[in-house]
């Protein structure tokens, strides 16, 4: 066997028979994504215990393109035959589209049961059910005492579904990378990292280290304070200029340029360095107005040089050096975390704790008028109310004008009104907020009429 390699053709194998074999590596890649949809549902059972059924029946659906995805969820309060008659079951099945062909798409599931208090009710998965695609059950047992006296059950469904699958050749298409994922995460380590950051955030002994440009694009209320100089922010000097170029022999490149205003200013920022560079730079502006044709100099070199030490001497407390970096805004009323998230949330366009930190992110939302951030907030809060949360919700909702938490406290308070007004939570409200009292009882009179 016999090889020739050379920098201008392929490498070939002469074999023993002859036959010359091309060696020449192709290379290339292709790229797959199984793309998949998310739907979650909740499903209420009120007087569980009451149910003589033989089952409950509830259904979700998922509308992707041209396709509806469909599925039964049903609850058999004891069981579905005499060997499992002590057993509460959860199944779900496919349900097929009522014109064309069955969904084949696969999914996976999970229930979640829980009590009116929000409390979980553990539940063991079928290993293999024969009659449906998902099976949970728990003993009978163990759900009557957790949900009892309010006989209150709520089911949480998640189903994710796969929606289509797509291979590509890498070579023949340029989209294939996931730009908002990079965005995403290029956004996220520019914050996390503080790379030319000029701006920061002090709260609760942390600092945060941000940049003003991205702030106040997301931020009406940033851009504000930044831009107009609120006492909730420090800016940068009226003169532009580098303090260390002035110790490097380029003083009279940069006094050349600047007025004699700025002139003052500069000799009062320098009252922050040593006694020597002050004194050099006394004997170099001592000529300067005699070199430089300055406006409102050439007549008065005394009188200019005099104010300017003037400053020095009795301003220089009020004209300290401020640099990008050094400007900070101190936040008081609220945690590291909650701001740490708000943060993220405007680099990034998400929160990693939100379903935590809901109720102080929508408070900082609001304050800072990021309306994105605080729409999630009231989404992730309706799923997370309860009996006992459910009057601190209302109140927050009230307060922040957030609509749509308002109408899901509101919703659930009618639903579960003996419940509700036995709380600590409902007296905090007749007390202090008797207008709630009177737009709950108005939300009664309309769904009767209705």
């Amino acid at each position: 066997m016999q090889v020739t390699s050379s920098a201008d053709c392929p490498i070939v194998d002469k074999t023993s028979n002859g036959f010359v074999v091309d060696e020449t590596v192709t290379s290339n890649s292709s790229y797959t994504e199984i793309r998949v949809k998310r739907v979650k549902h909740q499903w209420t059972v009120k007087n569980f215990s009451h149910c003589h059924q033989e089952y409950l029946e509830s259904f979700i659906s998922l509308t992707h393109e041209d396709t509806i995805f469909k599925w039964s969820v049903k609850i058999y309060p004891k069981g579905n035959g005499d060997s499992n008659k002590d057993y509460v079951f959860l199944c779900l099945n496919r349900v097929p589209q009522p014109h064309g062909k069955p969904t084949k798409n696969s999914f996976k599931a999970n229930f979640v049961m829980q009590n009116v208090l929000g409390d979980m009710i553990d539940m063991r998965v079928h290993p293999s059910p024969s009659h449906s695609d998902y099976v949970t059950y728990v003993k009978r047992d163990v759900v009557l005492p957790k949900i009892l006296p309010q006989d209150f059950l709520a089911v949480f469904t998640t189903i994710d579904v796969v929606v289509d699958t797509v291979t590509v050749d890498a070579e023949d298409s340029s989209a294939i990378p996931d730009s908002e994922s990079l965005f995403i995460s290029d956004m996220e380590a520019l914050l996390e990292k503080g790379a030319y950051a000029d701006f920061s955030i002090s709260v609760g002994g942390t600092t945060i280290r941000a940049h003003r440009c991205i702030l106040a694009a997301r931020s009406s209320v940033f851009a504000a304070m930044l831009l107009h100089a609120t006492e909730e922010s420090r800016t940068k000097p009226t003169c532009s200029f580098v303090m260390k170029p002035f110790f490097c022999g380029a003083l009279g490149v940069h006094l050349a340029v600047s007025s004699a205003k700025n002139l003052c200013i500069i000799f009062a920022l320098m009252m922050d360095q040593d006694r020597s560079t002050v004194r050099k730079l006394r004997v170099r502006i001592k000529s300067f107005p005699q070199r430089m044709n300055m406006p409102g100099c050439d007549n008065r070199r005394e009188d200019f040089r005099w104010k300017a030490f003037y400053i020095i001497c009795k301003k220089k407390q009020k004209m300290r050096p401020i640099t990008y970096a050094k400007c900070t805004l101190e936040i008081t009323d609220f945690e590291p975390d909650v701001i740490q998230e708000l943060v993220r949330f405007m680099y990034s366009g998400h929160c990693n704790r939100i379903d935590e930190l809901g109720a102080d992110l929508l408070t900082a939302a609001d304050k800072y008028n990021l309306e994105d951030l605080k729409f999630h907030c009231e989404k992730a809060l309706v799923r997370a109310i309860n009996v006992r949360n459910v009057c601190e919700l209302l109140v927050l909702a009230d307060s922040h004008m957030a609509a749509s938490l308002y109408r899901g406290c509101m919703d659930y308070m009618r639903k579960n009104v003996n419940v509700v007004t036995d709380t600590a939570g409902w007296q905090t409200i007749i007390r202090d907020y008797p207008e709630l009292v009177t737009e709950l009882v108005r939300q009664f009179d309309n769904h009767r009429a209705f």
